[in-house]
């Protein structure tokens, strides 16, 4: 009985001195791995979190993460600056409500926070309004992204908020000039829609065709515009007046051009009476006139009128046929035939 009681006194004595001599090589241990990198395993995470904390500080935009609650857990600095907290340790267990944002802003935030939860897929470069803790109204550009835990589950929110005040100010800016800038257009585009009106209606309601015929050095011809009066003269649309040669009488084509040619030398009138022949082949007599005028880049621009001279021409004939007529008779009579004008003076004998 005694012998077995001594041999487990003997038993423990031996497992204590064990012990202490394990405890001993730990101090050891624990001893170097001090010496070798200042810290203790036990201090890791104290370390670990230090650094996690200075990163996050470091970071440009304010970084700020919420619960699925919405509830702030942690912030980094310049986020506490933008809520008007001391210190980022003071955002934790609030909620937007509890900072100084305008209650539409906070509706807002809200919003966004609870569609990224929901949907888990992030929302990024979201440009908002802010009042922060000091007062100010600035713009943020904002990203947000669900964070999840090891099985994937949705568990809160991270977000960063950067200061984009000035830049977004110079957009604003920007957009205000340019839409100044369309107002004045869109006024001065109105006052020329006017103005093309009343010009449209001056020329239509004209007795005959305005027009404008260009000549470049190369010899090549066009006209830029015909007024309505170019159907109802000569029965072609304005907008291909430059069909109008070929329309003129064969008898009268080479001095029209020579017409052309002299006023371009020497940019005097161009002043022209012909004939054309209307798609209808209606014979018609008319009469252009236009100054010239050189232009910038060598071309010669005419801005004319052109006007139907058929009836004229008509009376003009007829008249002639009838004086002749009237010559006639008065040869054939062998009497003296006097006419006499006011005072019975004699005008014709």
């Amino acid at each position: 009985m005694h012998s077995a009681v001594g041999d487990l006194q003997q038993r423990y004595g031996d497992l204590e001195r064990e012990n202490q001599r394990l405890r001993q090589q730990v101090a050891v241990l624990q001893q170097q791995l001090k010496e070798q990198s200042g810290v203790l395993p036990d201090d890791r995470a104290t370390l670990s979190g230090r650094f996690l904390r200075l990163a996050v500080d470091s970071i440009p935009p304010a970084v700020f993460w919420k619960d699925r609650n919405l509830v702030y857990l942690g912030c980094d600095k310049s986020f506490s600056r933008f809520a008007g907290l001391e210190s980022p340790e003071e955002i934790f267990g609030k909620t937007d409500y509890d900072l100084p944002w305008k209650p539409e802003e906070t509706e807002l935030y809200i919003e966004y926070d609870r569609r990224v939860m929901e949907s888990g897929t992030p929302e990024l470069g979201i440009i908002e309004s802010a009042l922060i803790g000091d007062g100010s109204q600035i713009w943020v550009e904002t990203n947000k992204v669900p964070l999840r835990d090891e099985n994937g589950q949705v568990i809160g929110i991270l977000g960063t908020s950067a200061d984009v005040t000035e830049r977004e100010e110079k957009r604003l800016k920007l957009e205000q000039q340019n839409e100044a800038l369309a107002a004045e257009i869109n006024a001065k585009q109105l006052a020329l829609q006017a103005t093309e009106l009343r010009f449209r209606s001056l020329t239509d309601n004209l007795p005959g065709v305005i027009f404008q015929f260009r000549l470049e050095p190369d010899g090549t011809s066009s006209i830029p515009y015909a007024s309505e009066k170019a159907r109802e003269i000569y029965e072609i649309e304005p907008d291909e007046f430059i069909k109008v040669f070929d329309l003129i009488h064969a008898d009268d084509r080479d001095r029209l051009h020579a017409a052309i040619q002299e006023s371009a030398r020497t940019l005097e009138c161009f002043d022209c009476e012909y004939r054309i022949i209307t798609p209808s082949g209606i014979l018609k007599w008319v009469h252009a006139i236009s100054e010239p005028e050189r232009q910038a880049n060598g071309d010669i621009l005419w801005d004319g009128m052109i006007l139907d001279i058929t009836a004229r021409k008509r009376a003009e004939r007829a008249f002639r046929e009838s004086e002749a007529q009237y010559k006639q008779i008065l040869d054939a009579i062998t009497d003296m035939v006097l006419v006499k004008g006011e005072n019975s003076r004699i005008v014709w004998a």
